[in-house]
């Protein structure tokens, strides 16, 4: 017998809908089922800022699905019942009285239904006359001509979005519409006709996405707005009129043309503002001293200090990416809840006005050209994330004592020589440092945690030695580099991805011997001679060892049960015998293997399915009958 608590876990475990057997064992196995994303039946049981809710949704043309849970929703009446149903063009229409009458049904056996309505298309709201007299939410799409006087005096209606619509006329009448808390308008282009929204005392949240308008005074008196979103409007050159909003909590005036934030001066809740590609921006006075603030989101405008962010102490996150004017983080200092700095691409010369800053988790400050050292970060206990690429740092060695650190990225660094500073930072996964001047891995020794080292293009590194025994280590990327060894790998166990291609200098795997979760090895354009040291990499899937022109043969792969794709185009290979109990194998490409004769050891493999020997001394006329899956054979 299945208990009350197993029943929930069982449902869970078949993630966005269960199967209806588990759902009908009883009425807590089916409202389990409807606590899942799709629900049981199209019915589900979800949340929001407005409680707790029963949803059935259907398109218009599928009232039968109602039909299928009408008995349900006749005897569980323990949360509200929204239907959500769109209607799209004028064949819908047709459905509208199906949805009356079932609507009429739920009413006769005291369930209240109320409906999520959106139409596209639609000329006239007159048809939808009665169930909008249920309506919480209507959404109109691409509508022409729609008059809203069927609106007038609705007091269930709550939200009301108007999507790419033209001509609209009867705004005035949301006024008498009582609990409107919600409205969205995008891409609407009479200005003048929103100015009717002032009187929409009621509003909550407001959205004018991409809308004609120039300023927003005209929402001075909706005194009870949270969240005001006006993204996209390019002739908004103002914010006057929000000024005050003491209930103000969000602002988003993304990609716009405000000048000023000055207009918010007062919001004293506000949390989150957005000014992102406000290019005409150049200062953040307005947000100074709002004590709530936690996000400030000014990538790519025209900001070129921090200096009003004064007294901001509940400041998490600041993002300022590409504002070429900002050449100082002088403001920042001694914020003690910021957790998230990034000012990727600025002019920033210094991150030293980050002292003090104790719960800092995460800086990118990659692309700052300007940028010389990393002092600013040391003894940053919970930092765990740095992205410092293509800056001019020279030393990690601020960061020696951030005991936290996960992450570090300084790809392209050209004047970091050393890893000094990392070592016995026990949490550190990821180091990425591609293209440096990186000469040595020695700073890496004793980061028992570390999962990923990217290495490529630091052509000054000619040693893995610092690895060798690091047991998490699950990827190595050094092409391009100086090495000239590998055996800094031995006893990386948990080694999965290793790629040493375009190493001039390396002439043998070995290191790689008995690691038995390698899955991929690129060695191209390498100078090995053979793959004896993968004898005992059974898990592996994938190799590339093309232009290897010292390879005459795959000795050591034989038996790899796993391997599915051997790449080898232009390397010496004279013979593919020891390929001939690879019995996983799809894929082989040995092109332009100029010595190489046979490909016959190949028939009989169940899994081949591509094999390309074009340009060697394999005779063309080479059939391999006993290869049940094999789709693209090239030998010419």
């Amino acid at each position: 017998m299945l208990f009350v608590q197993d029943i929930a876990q069982y449902t869970e475990y078949f993630g966005k809908s269960p199967p209806l057997a588990l759902a009908a064992i009883n009425s807590h196995a089916r409202e389990c089922g409807e606590c899942q994303e799709k629900g049981v039946l199209n019915c589900s049981i979800n949340s929001d800022e407005y409680g707790v809710r029963r949803m059935v949704k259907a398109d218009s043309s599928n009232v039968a699905c109602l039909d299928r849970v009408e008995w349900w929703l006749m005897r569980q009446r323990d949360y509200p019942l929204l239907i959500a149903v769109p209607f799209d063009g004028a064949e819908s229409l047709k459905d509208i009285k199906m949805w009356e009458n079932a609507s009429q049904r739920l009413s006769h056996s005291n369930v209240e239904p109320t409906f999520a309505l959106s139409t596209v298309g639609a000329e006239s709201l007159l048809p939808f006359t009665v169930l909008m007299q249920c309506a919480k939410d209507i959404c109109l799409v691409q509508s022409e001509g729609a008059s809203l006087q069927s609106l007038k005096g609705l007091d269930r209606l709550r939200t009301l979005e108007l999507l790419y619509c033209r001509g609209i006329v009867g705004l005035s009448t949301l006024s008498s519409c009582p609990n409107l808390r919600n409205v969205s308008f995008f891409s609407w282009q009479e200005a003048a006709s929103l100015e009717v929204l002032g009187s929409c005392r009621s509003l909550r949240e407001i959205t004018l996405r991409d809308c004609a308008i120039t300023d927003v005074s005209f929402l001075m008196d909706c005194t009870l707005l949270e969240s005001v979103d006006v993204s996209d409007c390019e002739q908004l050159t103002s914010l006057t009129g929000l000024s005050g909003f003491v209930k103000l909590k969000t602002l988003n005036a993304s990609h716009s043309g405000i000048e000023s934030m000055e207009a918010l001066t007062g919001c004293v809740v506000l949390e989150s503002v957005d000014v992102s590609y406000c290019k005409k921006l150049t200062s953040l006075a307005g947000v100074s001293g709002l004590e709530n603030l936690k996000t400030v989101d000014a990538n790519n405008s025209g900001i070129e200090s921090f200096e009003h962010l004064a007294g901001c102490l509940a400041l998490e996150s600041i993002e300022v990416d590409y504002c070429r004017s900002l050449t100082s983080l002088a403001g920042l200092s001694g914020m003690e809840k910021l957790k998230r700095v990034r000012a990727s691409g600025t002019g920033i010369e210094s991150i030293g006005d980050l002292i003090g800053c104790v719960m800092l988790e995460s800086v990118e400050v990659d692309f700052c050209r300007s940028l010389t050292s990393l002092s600013g970060l040391s003894g940053m206990e919970k930092l765990k994330n740095v992205d410092a690429t293509g800056t001019l740092t020279q030393s990690l060695g601020d960061l020696t004592e951030c005991v936290s650190l996960q992450s570090i990225v300084v790809d392209y660094c050209r004047n970091l020589t050393s890893f000094a500073g990392l070592s016995g930072l026990e949490k550190l996964k990821i180091v990425e440092a591609s293209y440096s001047r990186v000469e040595s891995v020695d700073g890496l020794a004793d980061c028992g945690s570390l999962e990923i080292v990217n290495l490529r293009g630091c052509t000054n590194l000619s040693s893995l030695t610092g690895l060798s025994g690091l047991k998490k280590l699950r990827s190595v990327d050094a092409n391009s580099t100086g090495v000239d060894s590998i055996r800094g790998l031995t006893g990386c166990v948990s080694l999965e991805s290793v790629d040493v291609s375009d190493c001039e200098k390396l002439m043998s795997l070995t290191g790689l011997s008995g690691l038995v979760k390698l899955k991929t090895l690129n060695a191209s354009h390498t100078g090995i001679e053979n793959m004896e040291a993968l004898t005992g990499c059974a898990a592996l899937q994938s190799i590339e060892v093309d232009y290897c022109s010292n390879l005459t043969s795959f000795v050591g792969l034989s038996g790899l049960e796993k391997l599915k794709s051997v790449i080898a185009v232009g390397s010496g290979i004279t013979s593919i015998e020891h390929l001939a109990g690879c019995v996983a194998l799809e894929r082989l490409n040995v092109s332009y293997c100029e010595s190489l004769a046979s490909v016959a050891c190949l028939d009989g493999l169940p899994n081949l399915r591509s094999l390309k020997a074009n340009d060697t001394c394999v005779p063309p006329d080479t059939k391999l009958c006993y290869c049940p899956k094999l789709e693209d054979l090239v030998l010419e």
